[in-house]
C-alpha cells in the first residue's frame, strides 16, 4: 500500500473511533464479533482488554496473550487481507475454520497483515493479538486473473472491456520477464485474449490498488509467446484478428485489486489534429474534454510541431480554443491523459505564437486569462504511450470545489454540472 493511502486509512479509521465510541466486547472465542457482508470492507477499533483463554492455540507461532476475535462467513470465493495498523512487528494475527478453540484449524498467521482465499460459505474466525490498542480492517478483494501463464484466465466480450481481479495471493515464476529493473516481479496474474478486429487497443489500468506493471505478449501459431507491449500502468498495442494475446499484470508497490480496460483506438486522426480545425469548447468556465492523440499529425511551419523526417515519427499535436468568460486566474491541466505532454497556450493567432503559458506536468499550468479573450490550446506529445490526452480547465481559485483526485493516479472525478462533454469523454464508464 503506497504511504498516502496509509495515511488516508488511518485517518478515516481514527475518525470512525471518535464517531463510534465504542470498544467492542469481542474477548472470547464465543463472544466474536460477527462481521456482516454489508460491512466490508472492514475497518474497526480494538481496546486492550484482550486476554487469552484456556485452550487456545498459539497465534503465529507465539502463545496466546491478548487476543480479540471476529468471525465472518464468506458469500463467495475469493482471496482476503486481514490486517492492523497500530502495532506492527508486535501484533500477531490468524485466521482460522472450525467450530471451537479446540477444533480450529490455522488457515493463515503472520504479524502485521495476511493474505488468505476464503472459500464461499465457510466460516472464519479472526484473531488479532495486540499488546495494545489497534485498527483492523478485513478486505475482499475481486476474483480474477491466474497465478500461472499456464492457466491464463479468458476474457471476452466486446470493447472497451472491463476486467477486475487481484494478485493478493500471487506468486511469481521464475521465467517471469524482469523489463524493469526498478521493480522485478513480485506477484503476476495472467490473462487471455484473442482479438476480433486489426488495430491499435489501449491497456489501462490506472484503477488498480498499486501501480500495475503491465507486459503483453502474442501466441504465435507455434504456441511460444512474443513480447510485443510494455508498461506502466498505461499499454498500447497493436493486435492483430483472431491472435491470441496474453496480459500479464503486476503491482510495483505491493498486491491488491487489479482493474483495467481495453479499448480500441480510433484508426483516423482526429477532427481537431490541425490548427484551422481546432475544437471550440466555448466560454464555459469548468470544462472537460479529451481526445485520442496516438494517430494524431504534426504541421509543417506550425509552432511546437515536427514533421516526422529521416525514418522518424514526428509530433503528434491536438489543438483546442477557449473564449475566457471572465477574468482571472484559471488552471488548464492534463489530467486523465495517459502519459504527461506538453500544454501550450496561446493568444492572438496561434500561428504568431504569442504563448501566454506552457507546461509539461499532469497538473498543468496557471493562466492569468482576460474575459472575452480567444485562446488556443495545444497539446504535444513524442511519447508513444500517449494514447488518450484529456484537458481540464476550471478557476484556480476553487479547484478543490470542482475536481476530486483519486489516490494521485492522474485520474480524476469532476463535480458540478458544467462538465463538457456531459459524458465520459473517452467511453470507457470511467470518470476521467
Amino acid at each position: 500500500m503506497d504511504c498516502l493511502a496509509s495515511l488516508r486509512t488511518v485517518v478515516g479509521l481514527v475518525a470512525l473511533m471518535l464517531c463510534s465510541g465504542r470498544l467492542m466486547a469481542n474477548d472470547a472465542f464465543a463472544n466474536a464479533t460477527v462481521i456482516s457482508q454489508g460491512q466490508l470492507p472492514y475497518l474497526s477499533f480494538l481496546s486492550a482488554t484482550g486476554t487469552a483463554e484456556p485452550g487456545e492455540p498459539a497465534h503465529a507461532g507465539s502463545p496466546a496473550l491478548a487476543s480479540r476475535w471476529l468471525s465472518w462467513t464468506a458469500a463467495q470465493t475469493q482471496p482476503c487481507r486481514f490486517e492492523e495498523f497500530f502495532n506492527s512487528g508486535t501484533a500477531r494475527l490468524a485466521v482460522y475454520t472450525g467450530n471451537t478453540l479446540a477444533t480450529l484449524t490455522p488457515v493463515a498467521q503472520s504479524s502485521g497483515s495476511i493474505a488468505f482465499l476464503a472459500n464461499a460459505n465457510t466460516t472464519y474466525h479472526l484473531v488479532v493479538d495486540s499488546p495494545g490498542s489497534d485498527f483492523i480492517r478485513l478486505t475482499p478483494f475481486p476474483p480474477g486473473g491466474a497465478d500461472d501463464l499456464s492457466n491464463a484466465e479468458p476474457i471476452s466480450g466486446p470493447l472497451p472491456l472491463h476486467v477486475t481481479g487481484n494478485n493478493i495471493i500471487a506468486t511469481a515464476a521464475k521465467d517471469d520477464e524482469d523489463w524493469l529493473p526498478s521493480y522485478p516481479p513480485i506477484a503476476t496474474v495472467w490473462w487471455s485474449w484473442i482479438s476480433d478486429f486489426n488495430g491499435t487497443i489501449r491497456m489501462d489500468a490506472r484503477r488498480s490498488n498499486a501501480t500495475a506493471r503491465l507486459t503483453l505478449y502474442e501466441k504465435t501459431p507455434a504456441g511460444s509467446l512474443v513480447r510485443v507491449a510494455v508498461g506502466v500502468d498505461i499499454a498500447v498495442l497493436e493486435v492483430t484478428k483472431t491472435t491470441e494475446y496474453l496480459i500479464c499484470v503486476d503491482g510495483t508497490e505491493g498486491t491488491g485489486k487489479i482493474e483495467f480496460v481495453l479499448q480500441p483506438v480510433p484508426p483516423d486522426p482526429p477532427s481537431n489534429d490541425d490548427v484551422a480545425k481546432a475544437r471550440d469548447l466555448g466560454n464555459a468556465s469548468i470544462i472537460c474534454d479529451g481526445e485520442w492523440i496516438h494517430h494524431a499529425t504534426a504541421e509543417a511551419g506550425v509552432p511546437n510541431e515536427t514533421p516526422g523526417m529521416f525514418g522518424l515519427p514526428g509530433d503528434r499535436t491536438l489543438w483546442w480554443k477557449w473564449t475566457c468568460p471572465a477574468s482571472g486566474t484559471y488552471r488548464i491541466s492534463q489530467l486523465g491523459s495517459d502519459r504527461a505532454s506538453t500544454i501550450f497556450l496561446y493568444t492572438g493567432s496561434p500561428l504568431a505564437g504569442i504563448l501566454a503559458a506552457t507546461s509539461d506536468l499532469t497538473e498543468g499550468t496557471l493562466l492569468n486569462a482576460t474575459s472575452g479573450t480567444n485562446y488556443w490550446i495545444q497539446i504535444r506529445t513524442i511519447a508513444p504511450h500517449a494514447v488518450r490526452t484529456e484537458i481540464n480547465l476550471h478557476p484556480a481559485t476553487h479547484e478543490p470545489g470542482y475536481f476530486h483526485t483519486l489516490i494521485d493516479r492522474r485520474y480524476f472525478a469532476l463535480t458540478g454540472s458544467d462538465r463538457h462533454p456531459a459524458a465520459d469523454p473517452d467511453g470507457d464508464g470511467f470518470p476521467n
